[in-house]
């Protein structure tokens, strides 16, 4: 992860993720559902910059384009919270979130602004706790918070916070792919569409989950079909564009799009000789000019 640090001040980038895969098996005694799923970072970030300030005690959380973001309900607040409850540290603290990530889009965006304020607190400070300290924090703060703990590329279990790294043969082969992102011009809320998928109870087989990411860290399949995501089941029956939607990149470009996470955005692999700006423009015919789009790749 990128910072540069003075005394008082430190800067990180705090980067996105697209599921791979998501499977969703069950639902747990503590009311969060149980998941297999593959993660991988991506190079679109968030900026922060966290900054020592004179009041004690104070802490304050802005982001710097979405007021509604800014103040305690901030997922970051919440990481300030805790890690004075370990560190006992009352020096005041300003977190500032440069937002680039798509809210209510998918892409982990508040889970990975919250592990890095972590680490910039860590950095600011002196580096008061210990890696696996700051991995206990990050597992009771948010459910997938843990993955951007690891290298980037990683298997997730449990309601998300167990996280291991991926390390098979092909790896080379992922990252750096090209990925191009879109997301409609409406966000779509977790919380609900768990609710959703819930009530259809169609969860997946948690030892078919488990073979299929256990194949393609062998090499025995390829990433494209390693492509799977659970909430499309209730996404797909939900919001109607997306069907005739991916029919058509696929019909057109050969491209195979999924959701990332819960959504709303979607993504695919590039390959080189695709161009991308016409797919775009294929999307808009179904999501209207007001989409949003980003090319980027998957980096760790």
């Amino acid at each position: 992860m990128d910072f540069s640090n003075s005394p008082n001040k430190v800067s990180l980038n705090a980067p996105a993720k697209i599921n791979l895969f998501l499977a969703i098996t069950g639902k747990r005694p503590d009311g969060f559902h149980e998941i297999n799923s593959v993660m991988a970072k991506i190079a679109l970030f968030d900026q922060l910059t966290i900054e020592k300030i004179d009041k004690l005690d104070q802490t304050i959380c802005e982001c710097s384009n979405s007021y509604n973001l800014s103040g305690k309900d901030n997922i970051a607040y919440i990481a300030v919270s805790e890690w004075r409850k370990i560190t006992g540290v009352r020096t005041g603290v300003r977190v500032i979130i440069d937002k680039r990530i798509p809210v209510q889009g998918g892409l982990g965006g508040g889970s990975s602004d919250a592990v890095s304020t972590l680490i910039g607190l860590n950095q600011l400070f002196g580096q008061l706790i210990c890696n696996e300290e700051v991995l206990c924090l990050a597992q009771k703060i948010g459910s997938d918070c843990s993955f951007f703990l690891t290298c980037g590329l990683a298997a997730v279990s449990g309601r998300g916070e167990n996280s291991r790294d991926v390390s098979f043969s092909k790896s080379d082969i992922v990252n750096g792919s090209k990925v191009l992102i879109i997301q409609p011009p409406i966000g779509f809320s977790t919380n609900l569409l768990y609710r959703e998928f819930s009530a259809k109870k169609d969860f997946s087989d948690k030892s078919w989950a488990e073979e299929k990411i256990r194949s393609w860290e062998k090499g025995d399949i390829p990433t494209s079909d390693l492509l799977y995501n659970d909430f499309e089941k209730v996404i797909f029956e939900k919001y109607l564009f997306f069907k005739p939607l991916f029919s058509e990149m696929m019909d057109h470009f050969g491209l195979q799009f999924n959701i990332s996470g819960s959504g709303s955005c979607f993504f695919c692999l590039l390959d080189s000789d695709i161009d991308e700006f016409l797919v775009i423009e294929c999307a808009k015919k179904y999501l209207g000019e007001n989409l949003k789009s980003w090319i980027t790749s998957i980096s760790y």
